[in-house]
C-alpha cells in the first residue's frame, strides 16, 4: 500500500489500549494524534493486556495533486475513512471503537441511555440525542455518583444488573462554559468535529474524578430527563408500564432478544422508581436526583 512504503514502520508510535475486554493496537505517524488519543486511552507499550483483537492504522499522508494532507483510517489493510479534516479523525475512531466492542456484547440488553450509581443504586437516564444525558451525568459525578455510561445501559437478561460501559464522555459545544471553568480537563479551544453533532469534545471519566467508574448493581432508578429550559424543574413519578413503553423505545439490540425484550423490562421495572424530570438548569437538577437517591 502506497501510504505503508512511503512511511514504512520506523518512526511511527504504536500503542495497545483496551475498552472493557477487548484489547486492539494503534500505529500512527501522527505525533499529536498520539498525544490525543492517549488523555482518553491510556496505553501499555508491553502489549500484554490480553489476546489483541483489531489493529488500526491512523496515517497522515499526501493527496493524490500533493497539495493537500490526507488523514486515513485503516483497519489492518482496509480503509475505514478518510479525511481532510484532522479534527475528524479522533472522533470517527473513537465512535468505531465503541461500536465494535457494544458489537461483541450482544449478551445485555442494550438501552440508549446515561448510566450512574451511588451507594450501590443503579440510576438508569434514557433520553434523546438532544437530552442533555452528559451534562447531567457530569454534574452527578461531580457529586459524587459513579460513572457507568453516557450512551449506553447494559442490562443482564437473567439478574436486571446494570453493567458499565465506560466509554470516554462526548460533551457537545453548547455545554463547554459549563465546565471549563471547574477544571476536569475541558478546554473549549481543544475540540473535535462530528459530522452528527458538530464541535466536541472528548473527556476520560478519571478526569473528572479519581476511581470514577461503578460497579454492576441493580437499577433503582429509572429517571426520563426532559431538557426545557423555558419550563420549571419538576420531577413527576410515572407508571411502570409508561417507563417500560419509554425504555422500549430506546432499545439497540432489540433482533437479538426478539420476544424477551420485553419481559427483562418489565422485570427491570419493577424493581425500580420511576419518574420524568423537566431539565432547565444543571445545578438544580443535580440537587434534585441527589436527594431523591440519597432519601432511598
Amino acid at each position: 500500500m502506497r501510504w505503508m512504503k512511503q512511511y514504512g514502520r520506523g518512526d511511527n508510535f504504536c500503542g495497545y489500549y483496551r475498552l472493557l475486554h477487548e484489547t486492539f493496537r494503534i500505529e500512527s505517524n501522527i505525533e499529536r494524534f498520539r498525544e490525543e488519543f492517549e488523555n482518553l486511552y491510556p496505553c501499555n507499550n508491553s502489549g500484554k493486556i490480553g489476546d489483541i483483537t483489531e489493529s488500526y492504522f491512523v496515517w497522515e499522508e499526501e493527496g493524490d495533486d500533493t497539495s493537500e494532507l490526507i488523514y486515513s483510517v485503516y483497519q489492518n489493510n482496509r480503509i475505514l475513512y478518510k479525511t481532510v479534516d484532522p479534527l475528524r479523525l479522533l472522533p470517527f475512531l473513537e465512535w468505531h471503537l465503541n461500536n465494535t466492542t457494544l458489537a461483541k456484547l450482544d449478551n445485555y440488553l442494550q438501552v440508549h441511555a446515561g448510566v450512574i450509581a451511588k451507594n450501590g443504586k443503579g440510576i438508569i437516564l434514557p433520553a434523546s440525542t438532544e437530552g442533555g444525558k452528559t451534562t447531567l451525568i457530569i454534574g452527578l459525578m461531580m457529586r459524587g455518583f459513579k460513572y457507568l455510561s453516557d450512551e449506553v445501559a447494559l442490562i443482564d437478561p437473567r439478574t436486571h444488573n446494570i453493567f458499565s460501559f465506560p466509554k470516554n464522555l462526548c460533551l457537545k459545544e453548547g455545554a463547554f462554559n459549563l465546565f471549563d471553568p471547574l477544571r476536569i480537563g475541558i478546554q473549549s479551544k481543544e475540540y473535535y468535529v462530528r459530522s452528527s453533532k458538530g464541535r466536541v469534545c472528548f473527556i476520560n471519566p478519571e478526569r473528572i474524578t479519581p476511581n470514577a467508574i461503578g460497579c454492576p448493581c441493580e437499577v433503582a432508578f429509572l429517571i426520563f430527563p426532559h431538557y426545557n429550559p423555558s419550563n420549571p424543574l419538576e420531577l413527576k413519578k410515572i407508571s411502570k408500564s409508561e417507563a417500560v413503553l419509554n425504555m422500549a423505545k430506546r432499545l439497540l439490540n432489540l433482533p437479538y432478544f426478539q420476544g424477551e425484550w420485553l419481559d427483562i423490562l418489565v422485570e427491570l421495572a419493577k424493581k425500580a422508581e420511576c419518574y420524568n424530570i423537566s431539565v432547565n438548569n444543571l445545578p438544580d437538577t443535580v440537587e434534585l436526583i441527589s436527594h431523591l437517591v440519597e432519601e432511598r
